[in-house]
């Protein structure tokens, strides 16, 4: 949604501001539902869609419904390009609930059928293995 608006017209606002209204509104089963939807293809484009994913891995309740549904790679290079496997890469106690989840997630799913990218994506964040990768 661009402004100042030359036409005049709001309406891409208003039908924003009401989506974003469902969506706050919306009960664990949905976002459960709504999670599993979206993880269990490849990252799509959508803004919408990663907007929603972004939002969801902030929180402990949600990240499980990720971690539960997304068992393709791509979405470990999202996660990494969006920084939010940054803790997993640095030699810190300041780890949360989030982390240790996506840590767990990252061995379980991915150690076996994708050892190349995975010590591709050490490499790239200097060789540095987060204590909780080794649980």
């Amino acid at each position: 949604i661009v402004y100042p608006n030359k036409v005049n017209n709001h309406q891409s606002l208003v039908k924003a501001v009401k989506r974003w209204a469902e969506l706050m509104g919306d009960n664990y089963i949905t976002k459960r539902m709504r999670i599993r939807d979206i993880v269990t293809v490849p990252p799509s484009v959508e803004q919408e869609q990663l907007s929603y994913i972004k939002q969801s891995i902030k929180k402990i309740e949600t990240v499980r419904y990720f971690v539960e549904f997304a068992h393709d790679y791509e979405w470990v290079e999202w996660l990494e390009a969006e920084g939010k496997l940054q803790n997993l890469f640095m030699l810190t106690p300041n780890y949360n609930e989030v982390d240790e989840l996506l840590a767990e997630w990252l061995v379980e799913q991915f150690l076996f059928s994708h050892q190349k990218e995975l010590f591709q994506l050490i490499y790239k964040n200097y060789s540095k293995i987060s204590p909780l990768l080794w649980r």
